[in-house]
């Protein structure tokens, strides 16, 4: 059996591969729940050209401990120059679900730019405890951000999310 650092030079090679199949086949090798550079790994093939293979590296994430994949996915969504691997967060997250809130609710006022795709991650992630915050979103001076906060509303499902919709929609913005 190989140690956790001969595999996890073996996962870097490969994910470095042009051959596509050569990259799945590492992240699949991946438990997701193994030790931290393996998660780094994961987040990194996050940002592959391949849809099989960031499919493939979210599902494994999905699988990991929230309290280890969670921080790191948050921090994913600040990424600049990747926008496969923010994405793939976004979707991550929102599989990891309630366990994700917290993070993503403390991520909310302080990532900047990356605010949308907590919004995002929230609504994605099914949990009311984000209902309350979204909807202080909805009269956030940027427009983007109301946008998606309203979307997330509508992705929680929840009846005490309308009467802040309802609010939004009597304003003059599209």
């Amino acid at each position: 059996p190989l140690s956790d650092e001969q595999l996890a030079w073996k996962v870097r090679s490969a994910l470095r591969s042009a051959v596509e199949e050569e990259r799945y086949a590492a992240v699949s090798s991946l438990s997701g729940g193994g030790p931290p550079e393996e998660l780094g790994l994961l987040v990194e093939a996050l940002g592959d050209e391949s849809w099989r293979v960031r499919k493939e590296a979210v599902s494994r994430i999905a699988g990991a401990s929230p309290a280890h994949a969670a921080p790191a996915l948050v921090l994913a969504l600040g990424e600049d120059s990747n926008i496969a691997r923010r994405n793939a967060a976004v979707e991550a997250l929102g599989l990891i679900g309630r366990a994700a809130t917290d993070y993503l609710l403390r991520a909310l006022d302080t990532v900047g730019r990356a605010r949308k795709l907590v919004i995002d991650a929230l609504g994605a992630s099914g949990d009311g405890r984000a209902m309350g915050p979204l909807c202080a979103v909805l009269s956030d001076e940027d427009p983007n951000l109301r946008a998606a906060a309203a979307e997330s509303l509508g992705l929680l499902g929840r009846r005490e999310c309308a009467p802040a919709l309802l609010r939004a929609l009597e304003t003059s913005d599209l």
